[in-house]
């Protein structure tokens, strides 16, 4: 049940609110009492969180992340094990996401498109660089925060299907 931790403590977060899951995470809001700063909780669903190889994929998700310093990039915080529950800190974004906008636009003008589509660019050249390869960029996958910022998000899949890809010589994500 994805409310269950609402209102539980993950390290020094407080999980507020039920954001959103994929197929390996559910995704909550949460603040820092003492920093009086929101963040959001990446959490690895329990039946995964049982198997060692997911675990690893997941924290070595956190990490990968948490190299990639670029304002078109959500960034991590910080990686914990708490109660055997696998979970990780990042920025967030007070927004939504570019699926949701684009529900309501249909389409977007030359002068909105042309500026997202090449923010969203310069993040996935910044995680190239670093050798990560986000294999499940959707308009789901993109924040549009109401300050004006666009960032990249959910690069959870990317290193399962990278490793994948490694062993098996195959072409897959979104």
């Amino acid at each position: 049940n994805a409310d269950r931790f609402i209102g539980s403590n993950l390290g020094p977060y407080k999980l507020i609110e039920y954001l959103g899951q994929g197929a390996m995470a559910r995704v909550y809001k949460a603040i820092h009492p003492d920093l009086r700063r929101y963040a959001a909780i990446k959490i690895l669903r329990p039946h995964f969180s049982v198997d060692m190889e997911f675990v690893r994929l997941f924290q070595i998700e956190a990490q990968n992340l948490a190299l990639l310093r670029h304002p078109n990039i959500v960034p991590v915080f910080g990686f914990t094990i708490q109660d055997d529950t696998p979970h990780y800190a990042m920025e967030y974004v007070d927004g939504v996401s570019l699926d949701a906008y684009l529900w309501r636009r249909v389409t977007l003008p030359p002068d909105e498109a042309i500026p997202l589509g090449a923010a969203i660019a310069r993040a996935l050249a910044t995680a190239h660089d670093h050798g990560l390869v986000h294999h499940d960029v959707k308009p789901a996958n993109v924040l549009l925060g109401f300050d004006g910022s666009i960032k990249v998000t959910d690069f959870g899949i990317s290193q399962l299907i990278s490793s994948a890809i490694k062993a098996h010589d195959v072409v897959c994500g979104t």
